[in-house]
């Protein structure tokens, strides 16, 4: 019963639908009579949903339970006159993600630490043509944030270092960005209003860019 079933506009006008079955589960969403989606669930094992789009394509979903939670490890998605197209999902022992296959085959290898945050990425990991790289991101101590981003072509050479420095709130006090080859770099400082600022009325609030 408190389910969103639709959104008016500012003038009264419904811009969205939304529809449901017996079980809550939502059964289609479209835009003013147009743009809509029509979704058909595996009812027995709750692990498959098939999701008719408004192209006339239709995609099934496959879920598997990791670590107790529901994560689609399969999209397929046909229409008639194209090709299939099926994107896969790999699970590391922590349920973070450990590779994703896209539709035309091409892996993104995962990493993550002890605190799920990615590590390490290797796009194009199977790929032997030259288009691989690696993206190694190291994290800052304080925030959630990463401190230092790091760039390998396919060859494993260093091409590009990125660097943040961040306060106390976490906002972002530097970034450095360096070329490897030419060792150049470029450095965008940012100050921000603190309290002494507010205090002199030099700035309105503490934490604003100056």
């Amino acid at each position: 019963p408190t389910n969103l079933t639709g959104i008016l506009d500012e003038s009264g006008v419904r811009f969205a639908t939304f529809r449901y079955g017996d079980d809550d589960f939502p059964v289609s969403t479209e835009h003013a009579g147009a743009d809509k989606f029509t979704i058909d669930y595996d009812y027995l094992y709750y692990n498959r949903v098939k999701i008719q789009r408004p192209t006339g394509s239709l995609q099934e979903r496959t879920f598997a339970s990791v670590n107790g939670i529901n994560k689609a490890v399969s999209i397929v998605t046909t229409c008639n006159g194209c090709a299939t197209k099926t994107e896969s999902f790999t699970f590391d022992t922590n349920g973070n993600l450990d590779q994703y296959t896209n539709a035309a085959g091409i892996i993104t290898d995962y990493d993550f630490d002890q605190n799920a945050r990615e590590v390490r990425r290797i796009e194009a990991a199977n790929d032997s043509l030259g288009a691989k790289r690696t993206v190694l991101t190291t994290w800052d101590a304080l925030h959630p944030l990463p401190s230092e981003m790091r760039i390998l072509d396919s060859t494993g050479t260093l091409k590009t270092t990125r660097n943040w420095t961040y306060n106390l709130r976490g906002q972002v006090t530097s970034e450095k960005v360096t070329d490897s080859s030419s060792a150049n770099s470029r450095t965008v400082a940012t100050t921000y209003c603190e309290q002494a600022d507010v205090d002199a009325s030099a700035c309105p609030i503490v934490g604003l860019v100056k």
